[in-house]
């Protein structure tokens, strides 16, 4: 029998990619795949519904999977994932709304995927090996030179030399501008030998860093007598494991043995992601943020102090509703006075059912990107400043791929994949994809170092 060919599409977050890569896993024995939309009977598009402007594009890639479905009448279109549960929340009828997508499937169906994916495509029941979606299987279309049989699959659809390892999912913190909660639920953590053995896996398979992501990284393990801190031990102590990287922390979960943790284990990255939103006391109050601008300081402050070496990244919200003009720059003065290594910027989007939607005194567009503009002027060049300081430096650089014929293009480990900055390393010698190397750096811009 001729397999079906599925293509799954996956917008929003690395959450998302790593969903994608367990839902493909799970139909690896039913299915074939296809990165080409022509080629596919069946699309799967895993959405995000984070902010209104996700769904706006979900509900664009929608419609343009609509003129391949008036050209292959056979196609079979799904639609999975966190737009599709805000979607039914709101009381959207999606059915009714796009009558040529076979099936809108929500988030607490996710388990379903294989056997709503066979109904569709007239597959018989017996042909199928395996129903269960979550049996913590990966993804590694790169796997060459798998070491062990073990019972994960592993399949890594986004590079081959990292991965993304989500430990959690679901948030307990109810921040008044988030629809994370009402999307996903409560905190749930992975069973911590589940992460273990597919970790294990992803670096036999010749993963060197694995990210760990999740709501808040930082909550892991509190509803399963574990943490975050006995997991990152257990994942220091595998073998050739290079780089573990800790991104969505929060401030009011931080535990600072994780920092000891990084200055002993050398494959802990020094870098931490920890997402501060605001840094005045009344936007925060207003955000629900459980936490005032003093404790940033004091955070930052100690952090720094502990592993002097570190690069923090943090992300902020402008215009959230009652932001004055002194508010903003107060936030503008903290971005040039802490000069934190990395910084991403988001214009506040008003979210139907959360708290602040309801707020009073919304934010304009246009002064909401005034304020983007200026707060992320600032943070380019703080970037700039940091960076000029590197030159001259030998740094460690993980080499990811070809550039063009001059260079290749890597990152340190301050930089995390797509985000931070990146590393343009002169083709001087020949040097094999995936290793790493040690680069001097002669030139920096606000993103960008160049070494040799």
């Amino acid at each position: 029998m001729i397999m079906k060919k599925v293509c799954v599409l996956t917008l929003g977050c690395p959450k998302n990619i790593v969903d994608s890569e367990k839902i493909i896993s799970s139909l690896l024995d039913t299915f074939s795949f296809t990165e080409n939309v022509n080629d596919a009977d069946i699309i799967l598009l895993n959405t995000c519904g984070f902010i209104q402007s996700a769904i706006d594009e979900t509900i664009e890639y929608i419609n343009k999977l609509e003129k391949l479905k008036n050209i292959k009448s056979s196609l079979n279109i799904i639609i999975y994932g966190c737009a599709v549960t805000r979607l039914i929340n709101e009381r959207v009828n999606l059915k009714n709304e796009f009558k040529f997508v076979s099936d809108f499937v929500p988030l607490a169906n996710k388990n379903d995927i294989l056997s709503i994916i066979t109904k569709h495509c007239q597959i018989p029941k017996q042909s199928i090996k395996n129903d269960k979606l979550l049996q913590n299987k990966t993804l590694t279309m790169t796997n060459k030179n798998q070491k062990h049989n073990k019972s994960i699959k592993n399949i890594n659809i986004i590079s081959s030399n990292y991965a993304y390892l989500k430990i959690s999912d679901g948030c307990n913190r109810m921040c008044s501008f988030c629809t994370i909660p009402s999307i996903k639920g409560k905190y749930k953590s992975t069973s911590k030998h589940l992460l273990i053995e597919e970790a294990e896996q992803l670096v036999d398979n010749g993963i060197k860093e694995i990210i760990l992501i999740g709501q808040e990284t930082t909550n892991y393990g509190k509803d399963k007598q574990t943490s975050l801190y006995q997991l990152l031990i257990d994942l220091s102590n595998i073998k050739e494991l290079k780089w573990i990287r800790i991104m969505y922390t929060h401030p009011m979960s931080f535990d600072w043995k994780i920092l000891d943790l990084m200055n002993k284990k050398e494959n802990i990255c020094h870098y931490i992601d920890i997402p501060l939103q605001h840094i005045d006391d009344n936007i925060l109050t207003a955000m629900n943020r459980q936490f005032l601008a003093g404790y940033s300081k004091i955070l930052i402050k100690k952090i720094r102090h502990i592993v002097p070496d570190i690069h923090i990244r943090s992300t902020f919200i402008t215009g959230f509703p009652g932001e004055t003009i002194n508010q903003h720059k107060k936030l503008l003065k903290f971005i040039n006075d802490i000069k934190l290594e990395r910084v991403g910027v988001f214009k506040y989007s008003r979210e139907l059912n959360t708290p602040a939607y309801t707020l009073e005194k919304q934010i304009s567009e246009k002064v909401k990107q005034k304020r983007f503009d200026e707060l992320m002027f600032a943070q380019q060049q703080v970037s700039l400043e940091n960076n000029r300081k590197l030159i001259g430096v030998n740094i460690k650089v993980l080499i990811e791929d070809d550039y063009d014929d001059k260079y290749y293009i890597g990152r340190t480990e301050y930089d995390a994949p797509d985000i931070d900055n990146c590393v343009y390393v002169e083709k001087k010698n020949n040097i094999k994809i995936g290793t790493f190397v040690y680069v001097n750096i002669f030139n920096a811009k606000e993103y960008w170092l160049y070494g040799r």
